[in-house]
């Protein structure tokens, strides 16, 4: 009961306090509502002002105010109030309204005497401006609230220049401030590292104030780059749950002197401080970054980062750059990520990871920066060629065009650029396949790249084409004047790569054709020289395959050497075989370009050829030129042939020069020009393909060997002989029938159906010996013009008989009286007007000489002539000498005439009493004319 009753008793004398407390409260309300109804103000005591104006002036400060009360919640309102500093006339503050709220217990029984302290339209300058004239800080708005330990921001706000501050948070008395404290000694050491040019001094309170209102001051050129930029912060310095600082930036645009540009710009800084973690976050973003003078275009970037602050150092850990989409230098970039473990002031530069991604590419590695800032990056991935391949460094390239890698590149590498260079480093290593390189189809690629100084070197490449040849090589191009050396080695088909050769190369390789489609020739060839100007290249190389068609003849083995230069294109040591290996060639080939225009339009060709290929073979080779020699010249074996020639270009020729030919031949078996047939023929000949010259010529003609110079124009559709020769040991019978060949084709078609009758005996045993100087049309020799000698041995080239019918009957009992062997003829002739003449003609026997003329017409085989008969001349012999003298006289008298044809002559005696006294030439001169 004592208890209780104690318990009662210490409720009632609380009751009563509160009674007390509400009763006073009550009076209070009713007495603001009395100040209130009847607009009454209460002064401020004047020992509250002298406390305020006290504290000011100890600091150096006059205050100014139009009004100070109090107000209805036990608060002092001043209003219009002004502050500057003892010594200025300027005001360096001013507000509309200052108001603080009064604790009236703290006041009464000591404690916080101040509730709460905020100001309405404020504004800041310095402490020797004027804040009407020149505001540095404005719009300022605080509400302040303060407790006995704690000191609450609600709001803070203001703007410097054009930026909108904005903070709020909380304050312990007794807070932490070792965190901050050792970051302000690691800033300190960082900066004692670097020179300053003035020292710095500890000032007084409005040295140091200036000083913070003139950095506001410095930054306004860089707030011009902001567009709205605003600035929130919250903190949080509590006693005993740890510290937080949290700091977001905002800006709806960005513009660095047209340099760069940004959207939505945010910027945060996140510190928390618990008692056993620390944490010190930042992060930057923008909607969009465009950067013209680099061409860098970046939209949704990001970038965050966390803060480690130790003794010595202040270190950045799992710093991430992240842009979701960009344009780098006119190439899409899809994505794009950037990390850093740990990044401090003497690492910042090195060991950047990162990642890039686009459409069709895939790239990761690593980035530092070393000396003169220059860019350092490995990397590892796959990657689109095509953005690079469109380029405007490539744009003047059309060969570039001609690369097409629709299932990207990997490549593996590093490359290093300096901002502000053309051209970066390189050097990687790539792989590609199922793609297109200069239009080849290719199944895979593997390649050394380098590019330094704006020169691509690509070694090492190995490709194989999707028809099945490979080829390795070397490829070097020079972006900055567009020279290329291009190396080549390898099995391929020639015609493959002749896209991005010069037309030479197709006119040497375009008519190759290979019976194995599986093994193309092995080439190593090298290329030098400039896109778009053939005036400047440089070629060597070396070909050979085998089981090759070229304009369709085959050759089963070929090598070649190739050397080009602005003057001219070689092929030499051109090596052939055919026909099982029994035919070869060696050639030598060259197109000169004297005309200054590059390997555009050659002028002239020369060639040089040793060879016993057949007329197919040589025409496969030489083409137009070779046929028309050969159209004259027919060989129905391979001849051993050493040709040279000069060549010009039809289509580059204005003086109309002709080509020239050289020859030296050697042929076993029959040799056919035009119209007439030779055998084992060794001759020279030149050609400029009207006008052709053999000479020194030796061959089997008829039978014979023979000798001789042949001249041969080309008039229109036909060919003009001029020619000497010299032949031994003809056959008669060929000979004649070579003369027959001769006449027209009436007289030749009644010849081979006439019946031929052994007129002329000893036809196969009789040999011609002649010498003969002809020229005219081969297609009508009828009318050939011609002159020389002729010589006929023979056992029974002819019978005589004298005395007709009588001879006969002697000659039938063995008595030659008149019938007389003919066994030699000698004669010179002419060949004109389609007639072949003799004269003088002499046919000699064992016992009879003939002399007179004689004439044979090629157009209807005709013969005609008269003869003087010397029987028995230079016959030692009784019974022939008695012969002789009785015959003789009578024989003085009697020349024989010859008519008809060559297959059937006639012959017949007349009489001529005046040839008794006549001499022998003049009878031959009396004959020549009646003829």
């Amino acid at each position: 009961m004592e208890h209780g009753e104690k318990y009662q008793g210490r409720f009632w004398h609380l009751l009563k306090f509160v009674n007390v407390v509400l009763v006073f409260c009550f009076f209070i309300l009713c007495f603001g509502a009395y100040c209130s109804f009847f607009d009454k103000r209460i002064p401020v005591p004047a020992p509250i002002l002298n406390i305020v104006d006290g504290f000011l002036s100890k600091n150096g400060i006059k205050a100014d105010f139009s009004d100070i009360r109090f107000g209805l919640d036990f608060s002092v309102v001043a209003e219009n109030v002004t502050l500057r500093a003892r010594g200025t006339p300027e005001n360096f503050f001013m507000a509309r309204r200052v108001s603080a709220g009064l604790n009236l217990k703290d006041i009464i029984f000591g404690g916080m005497p101040v509730r709460y302290v905020a100001v309405v339209d404020g504004a800041l300058s310095t402490s020797y401006s004027d804040v009407r004239k020149l505001p540095i800080v404005k719009n300022i708005e605080v509400m302040l609230l303060l407790s006995q330990s704690r000191y609450s921001l609600d709001f803070l706000k203001f703007n410097v220049h054009d930026m909108a501050f904005s903070i709020k948070g909380k304050v312990d008395e007794g807070f932490s401030v070792v965190d901050f404290e050792r970051l302000k000694n690691v800033i300190a050491k960082k900066m004692a590292n670097k020179p300053s040019e003035k020292p710095t001094k500890k000032g007084d309170l409005f040295q140091q104030y200036d000083e913070i209102l003139a950095n506001c001051e410095t930054i306004k050129k860089y707030l011009n780059y902001f567009a709205n930029p605003s600035v929130d912060v919250e903190l949080g310095l509590l006693r005993d749950g740890g510290n937080f600082i949290n700091i977001d930036f905002k800006s709806v645009g960005v513009n660095v002197d047209n340099l760069a540009n940004a959207k939505n710009l945010k910027a945060t800084l996140r510190y928390a401080h618990t008692n056993t973690v620390e944490k010190i976050t930042a992060n930057v973003s923008a909607d969009y970054l465009d950067a013209p003078k680099y061409n860098v275009s970046i939209g949704n970037v990001n970038a965050r980062t966390g803060v480690h602050v130790n003794e010595n150092d202040i270190a950045l850990f799992d710093v991430k750059l992240s842009i979701a989409q960009g344009i780098l230098d006119g190439t899409i970039i899809d994505n794009v990520i950037v990390s850093k473990n740990m990044l401090t002031m003497s690492s910042y530069k090195n060991d950047w990871n990162f990642f890039v991604a686009g459409e069709n590419s895939r790239l990761s590695g690593n980035i530092s920066i070393g000396e003169n800032n220059k860019i350092i990056c490995k990397f590892d991935g796959d990657i689109d060629l095509n953005p690079l391949f469109t380029r405007k460094e490539l744009a003047d390239i059309p060969e570039m065009k001609d690369f097409s890698f629709p299932h990207g590149m990997s490549i593996s590498g590093w490359v290093s650029y300096k901002v502000g260079d053309t051209f970066p480093d390189v050097d990687v290593r790539i792989d590609a396949s199922d793609c297109e390189i200069m239009r080849l189809a290719v199944d895979y690629v593997s390649a050394d790249v380098c590019l330094k100084d704006g020169i691509l070197d690509c070694s090492n490449i190995k490709a194989k084409n999707k028809e099945g040849w490979g080829a390795e090589g070397r490829f070097i191009q020079n972006f900055k004047n567009y020279a290329y050396d291009i190396t080549v080695k390898g099995n391929l088909r020639p015609m493959a790569i002749a896209h991005f050769m010069e037309p030479w190369w197709t006119k040497v390789m375009g008519a190759f054709t290979f019976a194995n489609k599986s093994v193309y020739p092995y080439a190593d060839v090298r290329v030098e020289g400039v896109w778009g100007a053939p005036e400047n290249i440089w070629c060597f190389g070396f070909v050979e395959g085998e089981n090759a068609l070229y304009n369709g003849a085959k050759f089963e083995d070929f090598s070649l050497f190739v050397w080009v230069n602005p003057q001219r294109i070689t092929l030499y040591d051109i090596d052939i075989l055919a026909g099982k290996g029994m035919r070869k060639g060696h050639c030598f080939i060259e197109w000169l370009y004297d005309a200054g225009n590059g390997l555009t339009s050659y002028d002239r060709q020369r060639l040089f050829l040793r060879s016993n290929l057949n007329d197919v073979e040589l025409i496969a080779l030489g083409g137009d030129d070779a046929k028309e020699v050969l159209d004259v010249v027919k060989f129905s074996v391979p001849p051993d042939l050493i040709l040279n020639g000069l060549m010009f270009n039809p289509d580059n020729n204005p003086k109309k020069l002709r080509d020239i030919f050289n020859a030296d031949v050697s042929v076993q078996g029959k040799t056919s020009v035009e119209m007439i047939d030779v055998y084992n023929a060794t001759f020279s000949a030149r050609s400029d393909t009207i006008n052709t010259e053999v000479f020194d010529a030796s061959f089997i003609f008829c039978g014979g060997k023979s000798t001789g110079n042949v001249y041969l124009q080309k008039r229109d559709k036909t060919m003009f002989v001029d020619g000497t020769a010299k032949a031994n040991g003809m056959n008669q019978g060929m000979f004649f029938d070579f003369l027959s060949s001769l006449g027209n084709e009436t007289n030749k078609e009644k010849q081979s159906n006439a019946k031929k009758e052994e007129i002329l005996g000893g036809s196969s045993n009789g040999e011609v010996h002649a010498e003969i100087a002809l020229k005219g049309d081969v297609k009508n020799m009828s009318k050939a013009i011609g002159k020389g000698n002729i010589s006929i041995d023979s056992r029974d080239f002819l019978k005589l008989n004298l005395f007709g019918r009588i001879s006969k009957a002697f000659r039938s009992i063995n008595l030659p009286v008149g019938s007389f062997d003919i066994t030699n003829v000698v004669s010179e002739f002419t060949l004109e007007d389609e007639q072949l003449r003799l004269s003088p003609i002499q046919m000699t026997g064992p016992a009879l000489r003939v002399v007179g003329v004689a004439s044979y017409a090629l157009n209807d085989d005709s013969i005609k002539g008269e003869l003087k008969t010397y029987p028995f001349d230079k016959v030692d012999n009784i019974l022939v000498s008695a012969v002789n003298k009785l015959v003789n006289p009578l024989a003085d008298t009697v020349r024989i005439t010859v008519s008809g044809t060559l297959e059937n002559p006639d012959f017949s005696a007349k009489i001529t009493p005046a040839d008794v006294i006549r001499s022998e030439k003049k009878v031959i001169e009396k004959i020549d004319k009646s003829l």
